[in-house]
């Protein structure tokens, strides 16, 4: 059979499936002008679209407690300063981070960390607030602060409930104000300062078990000026005697007495800190070279006869 037949059976001719040529139908191509080669050809009517990029924020922040962007991160800036102060800011504290929010002395030689001026209680809540003894820990690894090595941990008592413990344990106790209280675990009043904000974070500080807390009236006195005393009441949190089984060592036993030195030392370098810095903020300039409360005291001007009220908590 041949090829045109086969073809012919399915209606379709071999001129059809090759193509007719135009002349072969008697039409004329069409002609293709310039405009209609231009790339743009046919979109005249077309609607512009825009397209709506939206950039990605990263917002990582660190888990590594230890790195320099930790406290950055979350809104926290730190300053250091002489005498071993680190003061932390906090954009979450007031709008701009000018305002000191809480200052950190670190007494390496003897051992002792001192916290003033805690006023994390009034930092507006936000997602990376962090506690006291998160940011103790990441400006130790910051600052190459061996934590580990700090006997001590001291801190202001600021809140109402707390200090009104502390009347009722001197009262039950026959206490005057100008003694210390001193506890140990096996103590039965133990449990109603080992459940304070105090001693909560403090504990969270030093991996160790604390075995002491003595808890200390202080009348702070600028000397030098007319600003008022104030009454403070320090809670101090001991970890050296690690293996002390809850047994305070009597008050003549040699080595509590250079543990007690050593801390009471701390706290009085911390009080001189502090008052160098409020005279500072007074306008009261020390003389050249001024070093200690009394340098300062002998720069100030003559302290008032009349001694000024105290401001008991």
């Amino acid at each position: 059979m041949r090829f045109s037949s086969v073809l012919s059976c399915f209606g379709v001719s071999l001129e059809g499936l090759l193509g007719s040529s135009p002349s072969s139908r008697g039409v004329q191509p069409a002609e293709i002008t310039e405009s209609e080669l231009s790339p743009t050809a046919g979109l005249e009517h077309t609607e512009e679209i825009e397209l709506d990029y939206t950039e990605e924020r990263c917002d990582f922040k660190t888990d590594d407690i230890s790195s320099h962007d930790y406290l950055p991160d979350r809104g926290y800036l730190a300053s250091f300063h002489p005498k071993g102060e680190t003061r932390v800011y906090s954009i979450h504290y007031d709008e701009f981070g000018e305002e000191t929010m809480l200052s950190v002395y670190f007494d390496e030689s003897r051992q002792v960390t001192s916290f003033r001026n805690d006023n994390l209680r009034y930092e507006k809540d936000h997602d990376y607030k962090l506690s006291l003894f998160y940011i103790f820990r990441a400006l130790c690894l910051s600052q190459f602060v061996d934590f580990l090595a700090m006997d001590w941990i001291v801190m202001d008592i600021f809140d109402l409930h707390t200090l009104e413990r502390i009347e009722q344990y001197r009262e039950s106790n026959l206490l005057r104000i100008e003694e210390d209280i001193r506890l140990t675990e096996e103590d039965r009043c133990w449990g109603i300062f080992s459940n304070t904000y105090y001693y909560q974070q403090a504990s969270r500080m030093i991996p160790a078990r604390i075995d002491k807390m003595i808890i200390r009236r202080q009348e702070r006195w600028i000397e030098g000026t007319d600003y008022p005393a104030t009454v403070a009441h320090l809670i101090m949190f001991s970890f050296k005697s690690h293996h002390s089984k809850g047994q305070d060592p009597p008050a003549t036993d040699a080595a509590e007495i250079r543990a007690l030195e050593g801390v009471g030392a701390a706290i009085e370098a911390v009080d001189e800190a502090e008052a160098a810095k409020l005279k500072q903020e007074l306008g009261i300039r020390p003389e050249a070279g001024a070093d200690t409360l009394d340098d300062f005291t002998e720069a100030a001007p003559e302290k008032s006869d009349t001694e000024p009220a105290l401001e008991d908590s």
